[in-house]
């Protein structure tokens, strides 16, 4: 890993704290950033390195899902490529939002000028919530590491498109249970 990003040492030592440490109570339960449905965020479409990568592991014959292909793949070729299926959560405290804590997994971290947090989606142009799920694991990330959003770039790709989200603030019009996916 040749990072340089100002935030490295604190997300790896998150990343290393999971190993010895246990998930919330109630982790697998909802609210689940994936089930969450709101109105597309701000996003747009970029040119990224995740595309080439994406397009090369399609190319080569790995064993697994397309999700663990991705992964496998990124962490063996990607040098900003740090962390994948990384735990995420919110507590109630923290997103003054929910009653319960608001989990998830991220996909793929990578380390660059920013904390980079990426969900691969096969079909990413296809995608309407992608964008949402993105937006909670980057804020959830945020709480647990202390670092503002400003510091982070999120989004999700496939071998075709890399779609950035922007993770300001959302004015909702419900309150966020009412957003939760039945």
């Amino acid at each position: 890993m040749n990072s340089e990003n100002r935030y490295k040492n604190r997300f790896l030592d998150y990343a290393r704290g999971l190993l010895n440490s246990r998930l919330p109570d109630g982790f697998s339960s909802p609210p689940r950033a994936s089930g969450m449905r709101f109105p597309m965020v701000n996003s747009y479409s970029v040119d990224h390195p995740l595309r080439e990568f994406a397009k090369q592991c399609h190319r080569i014959s790995l064993e697994g899902s397309r999700h663990q292909r991705m992964q496998a793949f990124l962490m063996l070729s990607d040098r900003a490529s740090v962390a994948v299926e990384v735990p995420v959560w919110m507590t109630p405290r923290e997103s003054h939002m929910f009653d319960s804590n608001l989990t998830g997994h991220i996909d793929l971290v990578r380390l660059t000028d920013k904390v980079e947090v990426w969900d691969y989606k096969p079909y990413a142009s296809q995608e309407i919530f992608a964008c949402c799920q993105v937006y909670w694991y980057t804020r959830m990330l945020s709480a647990r590491l202390r670092i503002n959003l400003d510091a982070f770039r999120c989004g999700f790709f496939d071998a075709y498109t890399v779609y950035v989200v922007e993770p300001g603030p959302i004015p909702f019009q419900k309150t966020l249970t009412d957003y939760v996916k039945s």
